[in-house]
């Protein structure tokens, strides 16, 4: 999950990035980043180059209109959610004018914060919807994710691993096609992200997969990685 926060109050900013990534460790058992930005400028240029799931924006951002800019975060990168953040009850219709993902009304509690950070869950899984989109010199490739061995890293490419015996090349990071990926998928070392439905058998320090290949577990990550398999394989 990737979190922007978009306050102009750093206290508040830097307490509700704590308390995310508090709760988040508490409910799940997956990667998250949260990065705090004081206005619209910062903000935009992070999203145009990176990866975002939400943005947690106050409607009032000092001089500038919280709400436009959620507006124009939603025509430009549909697939961002826009979390608000206010005092004021009365400009709760205005808000409702851009359609938000939901509201966390000052002063933010703690039980609200986490159920948001579950429906926002749920919400970003259903996006995925079990296929990832892949476009290089070739063309696009429409992928399924369970025809997906494992992502393995290659310099400025990584290089997608199917069950087909193809391979395809795109220039992206690790960091974003984990983003991309669903729960089924797993980062076990720094160059290469798993299916954890195709690991033929689990041994200490690697994960031989359906195809025969071994890939390295980061040390000290193997007792995690075998809690997630069998998570996994449980139907969970």
């Amino acid at each position: 999950m990737r979190i922007a926060i978009c306050e102009d109050e750093l206290e508040i900013a830097n307490l509700l990035k704590d308390e995310i990534l508090n709760i988040w460790k508490s409910i799940k058992d997956k990667d998250i980043s949260v990065k705090i930005f004081a206005n619209s400028f910062g903000l935009m240029d992070y999203i145009e180059n990176n990866s975002v799931d939400a943005v947690f924006m106050d409607v009032y951002l000092g001089r500038e209109n919280g709400i436009e800019l959620a507006s124009d975060i939603q025509n430009r990168f549909g697939n961002v959610k826009v979390i608000f953040i206010t005092g004021y009850v009365n400009c709760v219709e205005d808000v409702f004018d851009v359609v938000p993902f939901s509201m966390l009304m000052k002063p933010i509690k703690e039980e609200r914060i986490k159920k948001v950070l579950m429906k926002l869950d749920i919400a970003t899984m259903n996006d995925k919807g079990g296929y990832i989109i892949l476009e290089n010199k070739e063309g696009i490739h429409t992928v399924e994710e369970k025809d997906i061995i494992y992502v393995e890293s290659n310099g400025r490419y990584i290089n997608v691993i199917l069950d087909s015996t193809d391979k395809i090349r795109v220039i992206m990071t690790m960091r974003d096609a984990q983003s991309r990926l669903s729960d089924r998928f797993m980062q076990v070392h720094r160059s290469y992200i798993v299916n954890l439905e195709k690991i033929k058998k689990l041994e200490k320090g690697i994960a031989v997969m359906r195809n025969g290949v071994a890939i390295p577990i980061r040390r000290g990550s193997y007792h995690m990685v075998y809690e997630r398999y069998m998570e996994r394989m449980r139907g969970f």
